[in-house]
């Protein structure tokens, strides 16, 4: 999920931007150097063979047209919320004021650098140094809870940080009830 280009470019800012990330060792390093090149090579021929190209966002449309300088014809169909999803996040969702005042940020999403877990501890720092007593949620992080309390930089448990690294999709709208 996802088009090609726009994940090379964030791999391209990562290294830049956080040099101290590691890499692996070189034998991994030389392997998976090796297995980009040819996913690489094998998207470019995927886009040229394709009859219609289906993307998830008007940037990846940008970047389709040009950085490939394809003009095959291509539909950008956002990921969203069926209307029964929707519902049902609607029903379970306390009252706007309720939702203020409990002052909760939540983050769905794996806990990976391209999804910000190198920004969330500045991004919590700055938050709870304008909203004392925010707190925050991150949902589906799919790892495990030490390693992003340690990126946190949070030594242990915290009263302002709870983790959920997996739930069923069913179980989201009461999750979220309580978010800001």
């Amino acid at each position: 999920v996802g088009f090609y280009r726009l994940y090379e470019r964030f791999d391209v800012l990562a290294r830049s931007r956080w040099p101290d990330l590691s890499w692996g060792k070189l034998v991994g390093r030389v392997f998976h150097r090796l297995v980009k090149r040819r996913a690489h090579q094998a998207a470019e021929q995927s886009v040229r063979h394709a009859d219609l190209l289906n993307l998830a966002n008007e940037d990846e449309l940008r970047s389709l047209r040009d950085e490939v300088k394809s003009t095959k014809p291509a539909l950008v169909l956002p990921y969203g919320l069926t209307p029964p999803r929707r519902q049902a996040l609607e029903a379970a969702a306390f009252p706007a004021e309720a939702r203020l005042a409990k002052k909760k940020v939540c983050f769905i999403g794996m806990w990976t650098v391209r999804k910000g877990a190198r920004d969330w501890a500045e991004i919590i720092r700055l938050i709870r140094s304008n909203v004392p007593g925010a707190t925050f949620l991150f949902l589906g992080t799919l790892t495990d809870d030490a390693k992003v309390l340690e990126q946190l930089n949070l030594t242990g448990p915290s009263d302002f940080v709870e983790l959920v690294s997996e739930y069923e999709p069913e179980a989201l709208p009461d999750l979220l009830r309580d978010s800001t």
